[in-house]
């Protein structure tokens, strides 16, 4: 038996609260790139609490442009502790997309 969107949303939820992205110093990029990051998981964060309080809205994130650019930015830097904070936010990045799209799945359910 196939799991419902919202217990998939609830664990996926639960996943990304262990994944830990420190506000980087060393470089601007990394500074932009965390703060556009940090103002997609407020938005995220907003979407899945009505999303479990049974009131999925299945917005789009309205910055998603800027954090792509904040994050293609940073991508072409070679310092190694740019990398590094590279693949973290890409990494925490995915699971947030993982979380919007199961909102999606949500509303899509709720609709149906």
């Amino acid at each position: 038996m196939k799991e419902s969107a919202i217990l998939r949303l609830r664990k996926a939820i639960i996943q990304q609260k262990t994944v830990h992205l420190d506000e980087p110093t060393h470089c601007l990029l990394c500074r932009r790139a965390y703060e556009q990051f940090q103002d997609y998981a407020a938005f995220i964060a907003t979407q899945s609490v009505a999303a479990l309080q049974g009131h999925p809205k299945g917005e789009a994130y309205p910055h998603a442009e800027r954090l792509e650019t904040a994050i293609r930015q940073l991508e072409t830097s070679l310092d190694p502790e740019d990398v590094r904070f590279f693949r973290l936010l890409i990494k925490a990045k995915q699971q947030l997309d993982t979380i919007g799209s199961l909102i999606n799945e949500v509303l899509q359910e709720r609709e149906s």
